[in-house]
């Protein structure tokens, strides 16, 4: 990128922010990390904890849901900003938002799931805070 930047006469910033808008990939290979014993008896751990979590109760917590924990919240703020006359009032309204709601924020929302796994892991499953 620093050569495309040089010969174009703009900064590497500007090559790196068309590159990501285009969707496009840098082909520099990357070394991939060789785990130790220790790196891959943490992860198996880890991986281990995080299966046995998901398996008592991991579809009905919200905090593993990009849906519950950010969407539907914000969805549910807009909607009922407002009281409504009828069913099919409030209806109209949550698919109003629902439309409206902009795809850098879904992306947002569901690229927060990871880290949220991840503290829920250290609390053992309970309370935590991002």
């Amino acid at each position: 990128m620093r050569k495309q930047a040089k010969n174009l006469g703009v900064s590497k910033d500007t090559i790196r922010n068309a590159v990501q808008d285009l969707g496009l990939v840098s082909y520099v290979r990357r070394r991939r990390q060789l785990l130790s014993d220790a790196s891959k008896e943490t992860r198996a751990i880890k991986g281990k904890k995080l299966l046995t979590w998901m398996k008592h109760n991991g579809s009905t917590s919200p905090d593993c849901n990009p849906l519950d924990y950010g969407i539907w919240g914000v969805v549910e703020r807009k909607a009922c900003s407002i009281p409504h006359a009828s069913v099919d009032a409030l209806k109209a309204a949550v698919e109003k938002e629902w439309a409206e709601m902009s795809v850098d924020f879904i992306v947002k929302t569901c690229k927060a799931f990871r880290p949220r796994i991840e503290a829920m892991l250290k609390a053992n499953g309970g309370h935590f805070e991002l």
